[in-house]
């Protein structure tokens, strides 16, 4: 009977142990995808299409207030191909 209670306890604990580790390691795995890059964009000429075309994928944009206009005698249109994130600040 002894036996048998002690293969319980260490069954039971053998359970758990292989439970918190599966939680902790989802944890980590889910902490290390959210990582993000953010850049501040100042107002300007031409900065907030070299700001988008500079970016990688997942970028945050954060543009501060002003204006946002093309290059002179330069194309002023943004073309944004990629998943981004653009927030006013």
């Amino acid at each position: 009977m002894r036996k048998l209670k002690k293969k319980w306890i260490k069954t039971i604990l053998a359970v758990f142990t292989v439970t918190l580790l599966t939680v902790i390691g989802i944890s980590v795995v889910s902490n290390t995808s959210a990582l993000e890059v953010v850049k501040y964009v100042e107002p300007g000429a031409g900065t907030l299409k070299k700001a988008v075309s500079e970016a990688e994928p997942g970028t945050i944009l954060k543009l501060r207030a002003g204006s946002y206009t093309g290059s002179s005698g330069s194309d002023k249109t943004v073309i944004i191909d990629k998943e981004l994130t653009i927030e006013g600040v």
